[in-house]
């Protein structure tokens, strides 16, 4: 009889273990159908709808994208007060509620409106487009925000009036970022159908995640100016995205707010969300160029002799003296020798740099980069925690382009874009030895700090042209 019951309660547990995994929402069943199919480019035969066949026929593309549920779009069962609705932002997020057809693989367009910045939506090569119907109940249309998995294509923004006709609003592409925005000019921001169109058509693409955005252009958003091979005042080398404001923010944001280009390299780009996180900080920082992030993934070394076997330390020195002679740097910021709390990666970061400094102006050294970008030499060498010729950045200081905000409200707003790094714990290094507020001149071709005031101080176009044997512009100071 206790063996018959044992049998009982086991059949009754493993019933009960099938119909929870069989009856939830996290079956495997439901798992399998989201799992992605291989791309078959085979036969693949794509027309780009004309304008009239668009405006006429509604698409029915809904049907075959699944819907996340948008957990925070759902309505709060409690009244907002009125503090709450005064802090309610400007922009929202109506991706949800529009309808978009595309080009090829519709299937799997869902990927692009997913939560998951890991999952992508992949295109086709071939005619490639995005139509997107908003609601007749959505008014004042800003924008659409993409966050590419893979280097944009060149592309048109169309916008559609109600008769139909086909308008250009916006266009884009190559900027050398993973974050883009297509603006929507005020004028066409009640239209109800847009068209994104690749103009490179035979080069495929993918997308991790595309916004479209009603009301406002919220903060976050880079609008990044395509560089243009001017000089830039402040190169930032960082080992990973945060770091630019971890530990490297204020000479960054002050550099800002004193009007100085500012422009981030880093050593290494982890996943696909560190990037978007990273782009979205340095323009929080103020800065309007991309920052460069390096096709390299972090490992967890200890030592510099470890990092070494993944980092090797010649490409990591090459790939900082490229930075160098494309952006041209009047300073140079990046980490303290010993690595901060000794992580390995911020210790080759920081030699690599110093060993880039001394080597971007000798046309031996990297002849491929010189022959593409010039030498250069820059003028001074800071790094984070140095303990010769200090300078300390007074992080309660009150900047003007940011509202007032300090220094170190301004790079703790900015550093709530590294959403994956705050969940771990990591914050704004404000106090104590490895505060952002503390840095030394490491090497300098202009001469020694004097009032260690500023990271500028014998800093001019004059001084770089100079030491760079360039032609000189007796007007300039």
């Amino acid at each position: 009889m206790e063996a018959c019951g044992k049998k009982l309660l086991a059949v009754s547990f493993a019933v009960t273990l099938l119909v929870t995994l069989f009856g939830s929402g996290c079956s495997f069943v439901n798992q399998a159908s989201y799992t992605p199919e291989p791309i078959d480019e085979s036969g693949v035969s794509i027309q780009l709808k004309p304008a009239a066949q668009l405006q006429a026929a509604p698409s029915t593309t809904a049907a075959l994208t699944p819907q996340p549920i948008a957990v925070d779009a759902m309505p709060s069962p409690y009244p907002a007060t009125a503090a709450e609705a005064a802090d309610a932002p400007a922009y929202t997020d109506v991706r949800k509620q529009c309808t978009f057809a595309v080009t090829n693989n519709r299937s799997e367009f869902f990927y692009a409106r997913d939560a998951s910045m890991e999952s992508a939506w992949q295109s086709y090569p071939g005619e490639q487009s995005i139509t997107v119907d908003v609601p007749s109940s959505i008014h004042d249309i800003t924008g659409f925000y993409f966050k590419w998995d893979s280097p944009p294509p060149s592309w048109d923004l169309y916008a559609f009036d109600s008769a139909g006709n086909q308008i250009l609003a916006d266009s884009g592409g190559e900027n050398c970022g993973w974050t883009e925005f297509a603006e929507v000019p005020t004028r066409m921001s009640e239209y109800k159908r847009f068209m994104f169109v690749a103009t490179n058509p035979e080069i495929a693409f993918a997308i991790s995640n595309i916004s479209v955005y009603s009301g406002a252009v919220p903060e976050f958003v880079p609008r990044w100016k395509p560089f243009d091979g001017s000089r830039v005042d402040l190169l930032v080398i960082a080992a990973h995205p945060d770091d630019e404001t971890v530990f490297l923010g204020a000479p960054a944001v002050t550099s800002v707010d004193d009007g100085k280009t500012v422009v981030p390299g880093y050593m290494s780009w982890g996943a696909s969300n560190r990037r978007f996180e990273a782009e979205e900080a340095c323009w929080m920082l103020g800065e309007t160029y991309a920052p460069t992030l390096r096709a390299a993934h972090d490992m967890m070394a200890n030592s510099l002799e470890s990092m070494e076997r993944y980092w090797p330390l010649d490409k990591a020195v090459g790939y900082i003296v490229e930075l160098i002679r494309k952006y041209k740097p009047s300073v140079i910021i990046t980490h303290d020798i010993g690595g901060e709390y000794g992580h390995g990666a911020h210790i080759e970061t920081s030699l690599a740099t110093q060993l880039a400094f001394a080597q971007a102006s000798d046309p031996m050294k990297f002849p491929e980069s010189a022959e593409k970008y010039g030498i250069w030499k820059p003028g001074k060498l800071y790094i984070h925690m140095y303990s010769n010729d200090k300078i300390t950045f007074d992080l309660d200081a009150p900047l003007g382009i940011f509202n007032g905000e300090t220094v170190l409200q301004a790079v703790s707003a900015a550093f709530t874009s590294h959403t994956s790094q705050a969940a771990k714990g990591w914050k704004v290094e404000s106090t104590g030895e490895c505060s952002m507020e503390n840095f030394g001149l490491f090497a300098s071709n202009v001469g020694p700090d004097l009032k260690h005031d500023s990271m500028f101080e014998n800093i001019s176009l004059r001084a770089m042209d100079q030491i760079n044997d360039t032609n000189l512009h007796p007007n300039l100071q």
